[in-house]
């Protein structure tokens, strides 16, 4: 896998600045002062038939896309998605193997080598939307920086959630689906 590289945002008009060219769906508490994340729909699909492959262990996998501020204003979009399909799948936990971050390795300069890994995915079927201990090394040891963050599916109860770091901690968070195309009139 390449190097990681810590990155200052780029400067680029948000969506939520652009409703000629995207239609937005907030989902949950969008706060003034937490990172915005845009996930594009189609991405968004693609997580949650993902991780109703399978119900009786956990999934997981990471989010690619880029990191960017307007008016002073970070945000993240998550453009891509690469499972894990190497990681280590069980009842109630995943793990990241060393097979699985080649992997993802490869597939990210394959097709996405401009870039970033800006969270992670897993899921909880039955389980419910938090992050548990083994969660939290997971993000906290691989997803550190401050605009990565996770994303948790419970397939089983058709549930999801966001997290994101805020103030050193990480917190639940809302987060906008992104519809290419511009608004309808």
């Amino acid at each position: 896998m390449s190097r990681v590289k810590i990155t200052k945002p780029v400067t680029s008009k948000s969506p939520l600045d652009q409703p000629e060219k995207y239609q937005l769906k907030r989902f949950g508490r969008v706060g003034s002062d937490d990172h915005h994340i845009f996930i594009n729909k189609r991405i968004l699909i693609e997580i949650t038939e993902y991780s109703k492959t399978n119900l009786s262990r956990e999934l997981g996998g990471v989010l690619v896309g880029g990191y960017f501020s307007w008016n002073g204003k970070p945000y993240v979009t998550i453009d891509a998605y690469i499972a894990a399909r190497l990681g280590e799948s069980r009842s109630a936990s995943f793990k990241f193997t060393h097979e699985s971050w080649h992997e993802i390795g490869v597939i990210k300069e394959q097709k996405y080598p401009d870039a970033l890994l800006v969270g992670w995915h897993h899921t909880h079927p039955s389980f419910g939307i938090f992050l548990s201990g083994m969660d939290m090394f997971i993000h906290q040891g691989f997803f550190n920086l401050p605009w990565q963050v996770a994303l948790v599916v419970d397939p089983v109860a058709d549930k999801l959630g966001f997290f994101q770091w805020k103030n050193g901690k990480v917190v639940t968070c809302g987060f906008h689906m992104v519809i290419p195309g511009g608004a309808k009139r």
